[in-house]
């Protein structure tokens, strides 16, 4: 059996997951929402308080290193669910970002991993954090491991 090498195994990955639907969503790319395959609601522009109520099901991600933290903010049952730690390297396949980072995942005929300046604040962290996101794009992440925008730029499944 051969073994395909780990870039070449998630770009796979991650094409296979933009044709079975995920991160469809419109809105997931802008707004710093992750996208279960619906349409997700628009993350609020400030980190949520735990308890407080929410619709849809998402988790939004937020970094205030000077003050809070890394915040990762999940609704499920209409409320939100808040963790807080301290902001740290992001891990970007065979990298560490530096804090204040985002890393991105561009795949298509290849997987291209980069890190970038996270220009939202303290914001939720989205696309719209980036100069440009092209293709169909998921935020996701941790509290531990840090904020990853993945966009696959060949929707089509084509590209070599």
């Amino acid at each position: 059996m051969t073994r395909l090498p780990r870039a070449v195994a998630v770009a796979m990955a991650l094409a296979a997951a933009a044709a079975a639907g995920c991160g469809t969503s419109a809105a997931a790319p802008r707004d710093g929402a992750t996208d279960s395959g619906s349409p997700a609601a628009a993350c609020p522009a400030a980190a949520p308080a735990s308890g407080t109520s929410c619709d849809g099901a998402q988790t939004c991600f937020y970094e205030d290193c000077a003050a809070a933290g890394r915040t990762v903010a999940s609704c499920a049952s209409g409320t939100w669910s808040v963790e807080t730690g301290p902001c740290t390297g992001v891990f970007c396949q065979s990298q560490t970002c530096a804090v204040g980072q985002i890393c991105v995942q561009r795949a298509g005929g290849a997987l291209i991993v980069e890190c970038a300046p996270n220009t939202c604040g303290t914001g939720a962290i989205g696309c719209g954090c980036l100069q440009s996101c092209v293709g169909t794009c998921t935020v996701g992440g941790s509290l531990q491991s840090g904020v990853t925008i993945q966009c696959n730029t060949c929707p089509s499944n084509t590209c070599a």
